[in-house]
């Protein structure tokens, strides 16, 4: 019988975290890391600061959860078309993967815009705590397309690239474009035709960069 309530308690501390979580990915990418404030998060997600403080402990871990949450969704979503690039036969195929790649990406921001724009505000701000974990982040990211990227090279299917250079490239574009291109109805139209000129620019950039 005591199980129960726990369990309840248990599922009530999670929902609360994942609220927490979500507030603060929003706030961040509204106003920046340095404006935003762990009592303004605690207010919006309902709390108060000592529940705030309890899951998080300071603001730089928060922003370290948010931050973390948001790549390790992304790269659950490219890790493994990422990986298959290695099995690609020809420049073609190369070509067209990369597309859709890009697709994918395409479909995350438009579910996560809340992290995309704090991604920019990242770029903008000087804060240590960030940088440092968006350097590990990163070198994921890199050591993944390096290990994909290089049984290409071997067959001379892909072309010999700094893949650091690439991944802080796409890292600062991708955003940017979505971001920007997002608020111009007037030029892109609905989202069928924005992922269009999303996925045909960007598709076409990595493919003059990578396939040989």
């Amino acid at each position: 019988m005591t199980s129960t309530p726990r369990k309840a308690e248990r599922a009530n501390g999670v929902a609360t975290r994942q609220r927490i979580l979500e507030v603060a990915a929003t706030m961040f990418g509204a106003t920046g890391y340095e404006a935003t404030s762990l009592r303004q998060i605690a207010a919006a997600a309902g709390v108060n600061l000592a529940t705030l403080k309890y899951h998080f402990g300071d603001k730089p871990a928060l922003f370290s959860d948010v931050y973390r949450s948001g790549h390790e969704q992304l790269v659950a979503v490219l890790a493994p078309v990422v990986q298959t690039l290695g099995r690609v036969q020809s420049a073609e195929e190369l070509a067209e993967r990369l597309h859709e790649i890009v697709g994918q990406v395409f479909d995350y921001m438009t579910d996560n815009h809340a992290f995309v724009r704090l991604t920019l505000f990242r770029m903008l701000e000087e804060s240590s705590d960030a940088i440092d974990l968006e350097m590990r982040l990163q070198g994921d990211a890199i050591a993944l397309i390096e290990l994909a990227l290089s049984h290409l090279q071997e067959r001379g299917i892909a072309r010999a690239v700094d893949t650091r250079a690439l991944v802080v490239h796409l890292m600062t574009a991708l955003p940017a474009w979505f971001i920007a291109a997002s608020g111009r109805p007037d030029w892109f139209g609905d989202e069928a035709h924005l992922k269009a000129a999303f996925v045909a620019f960007f598709g076409d950039l990595l493919r003059q960069n990578l396939v040989s």
